[in-house]
């Protein structure tokens, strides 16, 4: 059998202003390796490629477009060990669609395959604008990569209404197969040995569930799959390979509702404190409750990020984040008990807010703005009272609509007033102004404000660069002799050999995110 070669686009360098000037840490790409590792269980051959870690990367068009060169020149060289290419993005940067066009145009025989969120959510207009994707994986991949493998393996075509979670193009007509999600008792654990680089990650990400059962309008989590967790015991076994294989000292967990289930939540934490790792998750306030807080920091979480998004009752209810005026009052109490429990115990709050949501007026932005300088009050007094100087942060970020949405389906009719602004990136729009009585200059203000009113404590800071970002911009002209005569830059080791610097102004996200 031949293999299957899956490879994870780059970060959007080129494309994105905020990317590299505030670039997440740089971890292995999960789409892949949990795809990868599935087949490898069960027999297939298949090549990871992590294209920025094995390839390299550009800040400009021109050194994207050399990448996708060598990538392309590199499958060419082994063309006939390969039946098929899968491409996983997890975002709608164009550098996904660059490689592709670049391997189909050094190998056009050659079946390419799109998934991740991006593709899972834009299937039409990627297959109606580029026809050299042969069909996209709409949510979970495992199921749909085995039974393409095996279908060209026994000389049949790659695309088959057999096949699970398949979008394709026929005669100018859509269609799908059946849609179905992983069962997490099927699935192995992710082998990190199959990557090329391993070792030179700054973080590792790992994710112990899948899906989400809230149903946020703006959310692309409820089209990907319906939610489901592995066991304590995987878990286990996931982490000792890691501590095995790895020398990494951090790991974030990336679950969209970690602490779902309190049996499971204290089975878990009790997993996590036997390793020698520190960890940051990912949760809700209306998830994680004050009472387990202790339980993470005693299994060694430091940050854990909340998506608390407004602390507006007309905008939490616009945003379906709760069913009820009385549920939006509780919610942000609730976020107020679960912040001061991370205050008393040491654990990092990092805090994600949308402005410009469509429908918001001033008093929805002032809502968020004094929850946050409420919140400065409230580490005072907890500092004070504890000695612990956690601090906390706050990104406000600006409301971009995805297509795939549900919010992307409704804005128009339900909120008429909004303007909104086609970006270059495909499937996104971006809300200029959310209604007649808020503009783009009252959104910056508002941004400004609420970050401003994070308590950036040495711990804090520390924090945020040990699990959530660094300035790529910064660090490439600090080393100029990473990058090549073409623009590419290499990374090999240098993430461990290097420090990086974090800027405090790079938080600040701009709203025109695109370089052109």
């Amino acid at each position: 059998m031949k293999k299957a070669v899956l490879i994870a686009a780059a970060n959007d360098f080129a494309g994105n202003a905020n990317v590299a000037r505030f670039t997440s840490l740089l971890a292995p790409p999960l789409g892949i390796l949990a795809v990868g590792s599935y087949l490898a269980a069960r027999g297939v051959p298949v090549e990871l490629i992590d294209v920025q870690m094995d390839f390299g990367f550009g800040l400009t068009r021109d050194a994207e477009c050399a990448v996708a060169s060598r990538v392309a020149r590199y499958l060419r060289e082994q063309a006939e060990a390969i039946s098929w290419v899968g491409i996983s993005q997890l975002s709608n940067a164009g550098n996904g669609v660059t490689i592709a066009a670049e391997i189909h145009a050094h190998l056009p025989q050659l079946p390419i395959i799109f998934g991740g969120y991006f593709p899972s959510s834009t299937c039409r207009p990627l297959l109606e604008r580029h026809p050299f994707i042969n069909a996209i994986v709409r949510g979970d991949g495992e199921a749909a990569a085995y039974q393409v493998s095996w279908s060209l393996a026994e000389g049949n075509p790659a695309i088959s209404p057999q096949t699970p979670n398949l979008v394709w193009m026929d005669d100018g007509e859509m269609h799908a197969s059946p849609t179905s999600p992983a069962a997490l008792a099927d699935l192995p654990l992710l082998d990190f040995r199959l990557l090329r680089n391993p070792s030179s990650y700054q973080i590792i990400d790992l994710m112990t569930s899948r899906g989400c059962p809230f149903q946020c309008d703006y959310c692309l989590e409820r089209a990907m799959r319906p939610y489901a967790a592995h066991p304590p015991e995987w878990v286990a076994r996931q982490l000792t390979h890691l501590e095995e294989e790895l020398p990494n000292d951090r790991v974030f967990i990336y679950d969209p509702v970690f602490g779902l289930g309190r049996e499971r939540t204290h089975a878990i934490c009790r997993v996590l404190r036997q390793r020698r790792f520190t960890y940051a998750v990912e949760s809700r306030v209306d998830v994680l409750t004050p009472d387990l807080v202790p339980a993470l920091r005693a299994a060694g979480v430091e940050t854990v990020f909340l998506g608390i998004e407004s602390t507006s009752t007309a905008t939490l209810l616009r945003m379906n984040k709760v069913r009820s005026a009385a549920l939006a009052e509780e919610y942000v109490d609730r976020a107020f008990a679960v912040l001061q429990a991370c205050f008393e115990h040491d654990v990092t709050p990092v805090m994600g807010f949308m402005l410009g949501f469509p429908g918001d007026v001033e008093d929805d932005y002032r809502a968020t703005a004094e929850f946050v300088h409420q919140l400065g009050h409230l580490h005072g007094r907890v500092a004070a009272r504890v000695g612990n100087q956690a601090g906390f942060v706050a990104f406000p970020f600006y409301t971009k609509i995805y297509q795939g949405s549900a919010l992307a389906e409704r804005v128009e009719a339900d909120f008429p007033q909004t303007v909104l602004r086609e970006e270059p990136f495909l499937g996104e729009r971006a809300v200029l102004s959310p209604s007649t009585e808020v503009d783009l200059a009252l959104t910056q203000r508002y941004q400004a404000e609420i970050a401003q009113n994070s308590v950036y404590t040495p711990l804090a800071l520390d924090r945020l660069q040990r699990y959530f970002s660094f300035s790529m911009e910064d660090f490439l002209a600090d080393h100029p002799e990473l990058t090549d005569d073409q623009g590419v830059t290499v990374l090999g080791d240098s993430l461990r050999r290097f420090p990086q610097e974090f800027s405090l102004a790079s938080t600040l996200m701009h709203f025109d995110k695109s370089k052109h």
